[in-house]
């Protein structure tokens, strides 16, 4: 069957508000959902600390989330075009659960828990609840047509490949291994952009070996972690851990820079060496023009293919995948 026959707009979700609703004719857009309490990654004492805290209630985004939203010109092979979705795990009390019954310690991180990609459909239900509680930050990316379908592609080999069945940290995102929702977001941010993310907005910790439990042989309490106040000095005695921060982000995106409805527009891929808020449509249009041109004028996104090296057995269809995190686009008026 020609995949483009495949039924997917039929069971399209319509969404309404800044969601879906497209500034350039292609575009990434990073939602940034912060966490009740500031992940405090000093040591991992307070790293357990803040976690915890954040983990008690029901929150939907205990410790922070990143949601990909991808606006493309033209549909891809499988007449899509507008997508909006995000690593999650298949359940957070079940993980929770593992983490403690197994005392995973800090290798929590890296443990492949069940993973799932979010459905347009629950993704925007929570940008909006953000967005209500003051948690919310979109980063909107204009990227060229070639370069948006290259993230449609990279998309297309991850549900092909049934790459989000695994959810962790420090995995390797571009070979489909799996992927935590930050780093998911990530390599959807290379392929728009070609450039590698800031210091400012990365973690990077050495996590000491002994505080890392494997779920088998090796367990770690939480009475550990909590009696641990620094990281460790080499990385002999460790394993170093690297992922996006949501509080990072904000801080940077919020430097020098007035904050206008938490939206930003990120040019600095283009030439432009600063980053611009999202100013009114009647302040914004000889702007936007200028911007436009120099996103269309990107080359082509340097890797021409994915051909991942990891496939995990498919959880549903590949028609059912595309359609849960398929959108219709309410576009904005010129």
């Amino acid at each position: 069957m020609n995949k483009r026959m495949w039924p997917l707009l039929g069971v399209a979700v319509l969404l309404s508000g800044s969601v879906m609703a497209s500034t350039f004719k292609n575009e990434l857009k990073v939602h940034v959902i912060t966490p009740k309490f500031r992940i405090n990654w000093k040591s991992p004492r307070t790293l357990a600390l803040t976690s915890g805290l954040n983990s008690i209630g029901n929150d939907y985004a205990p410790i922070g989330h990143f949601a990909v939203e991808l606006n493309c010109e033209t549909p891809n092979e499988y007449g899509v075009k507008n997508i909006l979705t995000g690593m999650e795990r298949m359940s957070k009390k079940e993980s929770h659960k593992i983490t403690l019954k197994k005392k995973l310690g800090l290798g929590s991180v890296f443990y492949n828990f069940a993973g799932n990609l979010q459905s347009a459909e629950q993704t925007s239900k929570e940008i909006e609840l953000a967005r209500q509680n003051k948690k919310l930050t979109t980063v909107i990316i204009p990227t060229s047509a070639s370069r948006c379908q290259m993230g449609m592609k990279f998309l297309e080999t991850w549900i092909e490949s049934g790459s989000y069945n695994v959810y962790g940290g420090n995995k390797d995102v571009p070979a489909g291994e799996g992927s935590g929702c930050a780093d998911f977001a990530l390599e959807f941010f290379k392929i728009a952009t070609s450039i590698e993310p800031r210091d400012d907005i990365m973690v990077r910790v050495k996590i000491p070996k002994n505080l890392i439990g494997d779920g088998d042989q090796k367990r770690v309490s939480f009475l550990k972690i909590l009696a641990t106040g620094q990281w460790a000095d080499d990385l002999r005695d460790a394993t170093m851990y690297v992922t996006p921060d949501t509080n990072k982000v904000i801080d940077f995106l919020h430097q020098d820079t007035l904050v206008v409805k938490d939206e930003y527009i990120y040019v600095m891929h283009l030439g432009l060496d600063v980053n611009f808020k999202l100013l009114p449509k009647d302040k914004m249009n000889s702007l936007r023009d200028q911007i436009q041109e120099r996103a269309e004028s990107l080359l082509p996104y340097a890797i021409q293919d994915y051909n991942f090296k990891f496939s995990y057995p498919k959880r549903e269809t590949v028609q059912e995948s595309w359609s849960k995190i398929t959108v219709e686009s309410k576009k904005k008026e010129d």
